[in-house]
């Protein structure tokens, strides 16, 4: 089961309604929440594209640094630099990163134990 998460409530109804359509609420579970709440559910890969205060808090987590993909997105640069920084003391490898219209970055990376 894969799990979608959205602190926004209209955001979260418009994911589950997209889920219903394309009839897939067997394979995934969509709630409004906090990211923070979920973090520690076994995953195979985290989406998080979140503001910038919530993500550094996710990956200082112990939940973010058990195995499995990752893919960051929607950082200003400033705040890609600290993100490579903390994912540089953990368990972490950067796969890929790239760069959106020149402002938004993102990090496509491994856990690894």
């Amino acid at each position: 089961m894969n799990l979608a998460v959205d602190l926004n409530l209209l955001a979260a109804k418009t994911a589950k309604k997209n889920v219903g359509l394309n009839r897939l609420e067997k394979q995934i579970a969509v709630v409004q929440g906090y990211a923070e709440a979920f973090i520690d559910c076994p995953a195979d890969l985290l989406i998080a594209n979140i503001h910038y205060d919530v993500m550094q808090k996710l990956i200082c987590t112990k939940g973010f640094s058990t195995p499995k993909r990752f893919i960051l997105s929607g950082l200003l640069r400033s705040e890609a630099k600290q993100v490579r920084i903390k994912l540089e003391r953990l368990p972490a490898k950067i796969l890929k990163s790239w760069t959106h219209e020149g402002i938004w970055h993102t990090f496509y990376g491994k856990i690894v134990n």
